[in-house]
């Protein structure tokens, strides 16, 4: 996409007085012109997003005008939607950030006022800036050289495939398994509490609960409690690898 020279056309177009939605198409536009893999859009009557009907089963298609509308019906004003677009090209185009997710502006805006996604993660009241900033995250760096050791034995899996998404499982354990293990969790934390060794039951669950924290390292890092459990782990490892 050619940088235009939007001053110019804005001020022929609407006497120098640029409408609200068309601002935020001029500054994405102007901001993101040639960044490869990030879509621009050519005017706010581009038909950009095919959505189905809930109620009906039908497709139709959303304009960026009538999305950038309900952004503004949402509550949220024209300086928020500019600053959230300038976070997020400063994190996108930087080495010192770790988020890679490519939107469109009418996907930035569409998930953020449909699943709370897109622009609502980089206003400025979320501190975008600073939560995203790869120093910040250095717990995964640890999270990564203590989950190399772990090797769980109470599950069959591909070593060279620990997260397979065809039978979406992850060390063998299938993705609903890690997905709620409060209770479990809760559960281990109890018995380890008032027991010297654990039974095979609860050895079974504290593989489970490892395999969880590595899989949500990311979204939910626990080092502390990781590194917990794999020296308990590592204790135990060898005594159920000889009695299996």
């Amino acid at each position: 996409m050619k940088i235009r020279n939007d001053t110019l056309i804005n001020f022929l177009q609407f006497g120098g007085k640029v409408p609200d939605d068309v601002s935020i198409l001029n500054h994405w536009n102007s901001l993101f012109a040639g960044y490869k893999g990030i879509k621009g859009h050519k005017s706010l009557d581009s038909k950009v997003l095919q959505i189905t009907n809930v109620l009906t089963g039908e497709a139709y298609w959303k304009t960026l005008g009538s999305i950038i509308n309900e952004v503004f019906i949402a509550g949220y004003g024209l300086e928020q939607v500019i600053s959230a677009i300038d976070n997020y090209f400063k994190v996108i185009t930087s080495e010192g950030y770790f988020y890679n997710k490519k939107w469109s502006l009418a996907e930035f805006l569409y998930k953020g006022i449909t699943e709370k996604k897109g622009f609502i993660h980089f206003l400025n009241e979320n501190n975008p800036l600073d939560k995203l900033k790869k120093d910040d995250y250095n717990v995964n760096d640890k999270f990564t050289s203590l989950g190399v050791v772990f090797k769980p034995i109470t599950k069959h899996y591909d070593h060279e495939n620990i997260y397979n998404r065809n039978s979406k499982t992850y060390y063998g354990f299938s993705l609903s398994e890690l997905k709620n293990i409060k209770m479990i969790r809760k559960d281990l934390d109890y018995y380890i509490a008032n027991n010297t060794t654990l039974s095979f039951g609860y050895f079974c669950f504290l593989e489970q609960v490892l395999a969880s924290l590595l899989f949500f390292r990311k979204k939910r890092p626990d080092f502390n409690g990781f590194a917990k459990y794999i020296v308990l782990w590592s204790h135990e490892k060898e005594k159920w690898e000889k009695e299996k």
